[in-house]
């Protein structure tokens, strides 16, 4: 369940990953599935912390072009133009 949620949501993922390995240590759970387990914890991680540059980026971006004087409209379409381009780059 870990390594699934690390790709739809990444800190669930995460966290369900720490749970996972502390019931297999605790002896709650098999351990079979140990390996998946860290996979999604990590991965739950490293994309959450992506996802956190992202917005960071956009928020200065945001900040940046505010700052510039860009008119609000073609602001707007600039934003629009990045924010498809990075989900076309990240599909």
């Amino acid at each position: 369940m870990a390594l699934v949620l690390a790709f739809v949501v990444p800190l669930a993922g995460a966290i369900v990953g720490h749970i996972a390995l502390n019931q297999m240590r605790d002896g709650r759970i098999v351990d079979t599935n140990k390996s998946l387990a860290k996979a999604g914890m990590i991965l739950g991680w490293v994309f959450t912390g992506l996802t956190a540059l992202v917005i960071a980026f956009y928020a200065v971006l945001i900040i940046w072009l505010g700052s510039a004087g860009y008119d609000p409209y073609m602001y707007c379409l600039l934003l629009l133009n990045i924010v498809l381009n990075s989900i076309m780059l990240f599909s």
